[in-house]
């Protein structure tokens, strides 16, 4: 398996979400207090970022599924924005 430039920057982006949760981790308990919930936000970004660099040679592929994916991804950001503002 060939890794394409963009799959190396989404493992570069998981690996730096994945490390900024340890570091929250760490400054959490040993600050004598509990998780806030940042932390999850962040390990949750970490695991987006692995997961798109491990679909994106069929993402590069414009076929119909890929389509259909995109087009349900930016029907749930306009939701989630929607409900951002409000």
């Amino acid at each position: 398996m060939v890794i394409k430039s963009a799959q190396r920057l989404y493992i570069f982006f998981g690996l730096f979400f994945l490390a900024n949760t340890a570091l929250l981790v760490t400054v959490s308990i040993s600050g004598g207090g509990s998780l806030k919930g940042n932390e999850f936000v962040m390990f949750g970004i970490s695991i987006m970022a692995f997961c798109n660099a491990y679909i994106y040679p069929q993402f590069k592929e414009n076929d119909e599924r890929s389509k259909r994916i995109k087009e349900k991804k930016v029907c749930f950001l306009v939701i989630f924005l929607y409900w951002v503002i409000q």
